[in-house]
């Protein structure tokens, strides 16, 4: 079954180059000269690592927006997993955008080919009610078994606070590591603090690390794979006894509604990532 990180915390894209210098990983030898998948050695293609970054900020005090950044390095195996893997799809909608955008192929004898602008087009992948959902869609160069591929990406969320939303746990491709980096917004103007749960997943406890963000890491996480009469993945659908997930949610934190919290049964478990020492709990 999929496994899904919900965040339960209530544009036009163009091509940008992207706006910070790139940190490419090192890539270590071994990597490259893996022959067969570590979680699965019957899997075509494996992420050796995905970190995805939440970070909740205010403009001025006052213009809430969300910021999402994604790297993910996949390691290669078959003919499969090029035809498969090759090309990369973003998707989008409303007052999201996507830039900061880069990717590379490692290719098996270390030498390194770098994704350029004509490779890289949108296009709109659904069109129903007067919604539109694009995709940010491009070919990874040079693409070979044996090859890394690793792009990364930000997306933005304007006019809106993380909350209630899903992210991803899993892949149609095993993964050898999946860290979360999470950082709360921490501003009197805005008196919220993020909380989580998980769901069917065995989720270390998050640890504070700098910057004021919050972090936690999966390691072997097997494929997703489809079953007879699964319900499609989508909010509606994902139930807490089908989908392993950890669900985060936003809730007051001023002293008049901190004053009627306490630990215990009510508190239905709910784990606080928040600036605050003192731990805080929603009744």
């Amino acid at each position: 079954m999929k496994r899904l990180l919900s965040l339960c915390i209530l544009s036009t894209c163009l091509w940008t180059a992207p706006s910070w210098a790139i940190d490419w990983k090192p890539v270590p030898p071994e990597d490259l000269a893996l022959k067969k998948p570590r979680v699965d050695p019957a899997a075509d293609a494996e992420v050796l690592f995905w970190e995805i970054t939440v970070a909740d900020a205010a403009a001025n005090n006052q213009y809430p927006y969300t910021v999402y950044t994604h790297y993910i390095r996949i390691k290669i195996f078959t003919d499969r997993g090029v035809k498969k893997f090759g090309t990369v799809d973003l998707e989008y909608a409303g007052k999201q955008y996507i830039g900061d955008l880069a990717a590379r192929t490692i290719e098996p004898d270390g030498s390194i080919q770098e994704l350029t602008k004509d490779a890289v087009f949108d296009r709109v992948v659904v069109k129903t009610n007067g919604r539109k959902i694009h995709a940010r869609s491009f070919a990874m160069p040079g693409v070979k078994p044996g090859a890394i591929i690793e792009y990364r990406w930000r997306e933005n969320h304007d006019s809106e606070l993380a909350n209630y939303v899903r992210l991803p746990g899993q892949r149609e491709i095993p993964i050898e590591h999946l860290t979360y980096h999470l950082k709360p917004l921490d501003n009197p103007y805005f008196p919220y603090r993020m909380r989580y749960q998980p769901f069917n997943i065995d989720l270390p406890p998050f640890q504070a690390e700098r910057g004021g963000y919050f972090t936690s890491t999966v390691n072997n996480i097997p494929a997703y794979r489809e079953e007879p009469d699964s319900p499609p993945a989508g909010p509606q659908n994902t139930t807490q006894a089908e989908k392993p997930s950890l669900k985060f949610s936003k809730w007051c934190s001023t002293p008049a509604a901190t004053k009627k919290a306490s630990p215990g049964a009510n508190a239905w478990r709910w784990s606080p990532i928040s600036t605050s020492p003192v731990p805080e709990w929603m009744m």
